[in-house]
């Protein structure tokens, strides 16, 4: 989450691969927490800017781009911080600012406002690059899974381009890329979950949210709303039989998914989409927040441990952390804020 355009000392916020952490950058350095619950790993004080900020899983490696009023680095290059040693250790520069990156342990994504650039993690060789539409906010997904899957939008507004890669594998090798048409608007913002095979994509209009089953070319259809907004974020369960956003509005939709997978390659040629009746959440609530992102995270020890729950986070551009248990009660889905009342801030941990 970008909250540069927030005036505030915080300027980006964002959740580890697993979403058992979260990483902010402000005006003066960085800090970690823990997600649930909620506690400061450590803290960094540069006396300077940082921008962007990914973490890579729960080890001593993070990516680190400069902003702010006084950024630490050129906002046209990614630093890999070891913060075993509290230092620089590698460099990849651009020709100009970096919007987004993401990373696994085996690459790193890189996307710019038109390019989208892809790196092997071990000796940081390029191993291929991408044009993108007019992207401002770096819009990029890559999955977990092996091979891995990323997913950004293609130069057409509107379409989606979906490259697979397998590491163990000769360049000379590998498919090219599948471009998928999603919607007739530019793409506002898209995520795949961990195993790369369901993808959902909204577009600026932001009334509906579409879910593609990588798998089967079959696509759900969900209507968030009839009034336009911003979604700000998609995110899947971790076993993807649910999805959430949240919106400008400050509006949180959670959508039960179809989570029967059949295997069927559909990565090497243009999908066909099949649309079908728009589904509505089964949970939608407001919170207190006009810019938020959100994750399904890995149970406390202090949570219900059945299997039919989960736990829903969401954290505000004011600070804001609000946990929600996820249950079915009675053959109807409910949310239970855990922490009402209490006031959470991911700021006061710091």
């Amino acid at each position: 989450m970008n909250l540069s355009d927030l005036g505030k000392d915080v300027l980006h916020v964002s959740f580890n691969q697993e979403n058992t952490c979260l990483a902010v950058a402000t005006e003066t350095g960085f800090f970690v927490c823990d997600v649930n619950p909620l506690k400061l790993r450590f803290i960094r004080n540069f006396d300077e800017g940082i921008g962007i900020i990914e973490m890579l899983f729960r080890c001593n490696i993070l990516a680190l781009v400069g902003g702010g009023r006084r950024p630490k680095y050129p906002l046209n290059c990614v630093m890999l911080w070891d913060d075993h040693q509290e230092k620089k250790i590698a460099e990849l520069e651009f020709r100009t600012d970096v919007k987004a990156v993401k990373m696994r342990k085996d690459c790193i994504i890189v996307a710019l406002e038109n390019k989208v650039y892809m790196y092997n993690f071990e000796d940081l060789r390029l191993l291929r690059q991408f044009d993108t539409c007019n992207a401002t906010l770096g819009v990029v997904s890559m999955s977990l899974s092996h091979p891995v899957v990323l997913a950004i939008p293609s130069t057409t507004p509107g379409h989606v381009l979906i490259e697979k890669r397998n590491f163990a594998i000769m360049d000379s090798d590998r498919s090219e890329p599948t471009i998928i048409p999603v919607t007739q608007s530019p793409i506002s913002q898209l995520e795949l979950n961990q195993l790369g095979v369901k993808l959902a994509v909204t577009s600026m209009k932001g009334t509906v949210v579409r879910v593609i089953d990588l798998m089967t070319n079959t696509e759900e259809r969900f209507r968030r709303g009839t009034t336009p907004a911003i979604i700000q974020c998609l995110a899947f369960s971790l076993d993807s039989s649910m999805l959430a956003c949240t919106s400008n509005r400050g509006t949180v939709h959670i959508f039960q998914l179809d989570v029967e997978y059949k295997q069927n390659l559909a990565l090497g040629s243009i999908l066909k989409i099949t649309g079908g009746d728009e589904k509505r959440a089964v949970i939608h609530f407001q919170i207190p927040e006009d810019n938020s992102i959100c994750a399904f995270v890995p149970k406390g020890p202090e949570d219900d441990q059945s299997e039919d729950s989960k736990i829903l986070v969401v954290l505000g551009g004011s600070g804001g952390y609000y946990k929600f248990k996820v249950f079915n009660e009675n053959r109807k889905w409910k949310a239970l804020e855990l922490n009402k009342g209490s006031k959470l801030s991911y700021f006061d941990v710091s």
